[in-house]
């Protein structure tokens, strides 16, 4: 991960869960070379109680949607 590069942040707008998870408030995106393959990385924020937040691995991939 510290070779990741940052890339863009979006807000789950509407709230939806995701994949069973709740209070999801934004997605962060990186990209990162792996062993000489382009991988893309999303990381989920999410609200806890009290204004912290947690962030974690969401999901990783080699393919973007189109």
């Amino acid at each position: 991960m510290e070779e990741a590069r940052y890339k863009a942040s979006a807000d789950n707008a509407d709230g939806k869960t995701h994949m069973g998870i709740r209070n999801i408030v934004k997605f962060h995106y990186f990209s990162a070379k792996i062993r000489g393959k382009k991988f893309f990385i999303n990381v989920a924020e999410r609200k806890l109680k009290r204004n912290k937040k947690e962030l974690f691995l969401y999901s990783m991939t080699d393919k973007l949607k189109k």
